[in-house]
């Protein structure tokens, strides 16, 4: 897990926290971590359906 990115959620900086994981995703589409902390904010935020959209976007990227 990205602890500068899980210290900004930690904080109540969610929305920062998000962004970064996303960039990060971007960046390298191939790095299931990234997807796994995104999808727990997400839940943890109530958007169970973005998450598991999340999931299975990554299941087709993430051999």
């Amino acid at each position: 897990m990205n602890n500068k990115i899980e210290k900004l959620y930690n904080e109540g900086k969610v929305d920062q926290a998000i962004h970064l994981l996303i960039k990060k995703i971007d960046d390298k589409p191939q790095n299931v971590e990234n997807y796994l902390q995104l999808s727990t904010y997400l839940i943890e935020q109530g958007s169970a359906d973005q998450a598991q959209k999340l999931l299975e976007q990554a299941q087709h990227l993430v051999k």
